[in-house]
């Protein structure tokens, strides 16, 4: 879905630079990170992304983003408990 790799992972983290609190920065580079199956590292954005402070001129974009970061949370759970039961079966 980011084209380019090395360039979306540039751009986001830029973002990130720019903006360190911001919900958006956040919850984009945790879906990066979930496409490079990188789960553990995505959830800590995503959790930090859930505890950004709301925008006083975007509340129902915000109300839309945190659902989305719910999806994304139950997605990472989802991906580490299937890793980690491949690892127990092993």
């Amino acid at each position: 879905g980011f084209g380019d790799k090395a360039t979306a992972e540039k751009l986001l983290k830029n973002a990130l630079r720019l903006n360190p609190q911001g919900i958006d920065s956040n919850y984009f580079y945790a879906l990066f990170l979930m496409d490079k199956k990188q789960y553990k590292q995505a959830e800590s954005y995503l959790l930090f992304a859930k505890k950004a402070a709301p925008r006083a001129d975007r509340p129902l974009a915000d109300k839309g983003r945190l659902m989305e970061i719910d999806k994304a949370l139950a997605e990472v759970n989802k991906q580490m408990n299937d890793q980690t039961d491949a690892n127990t079966v092993n």
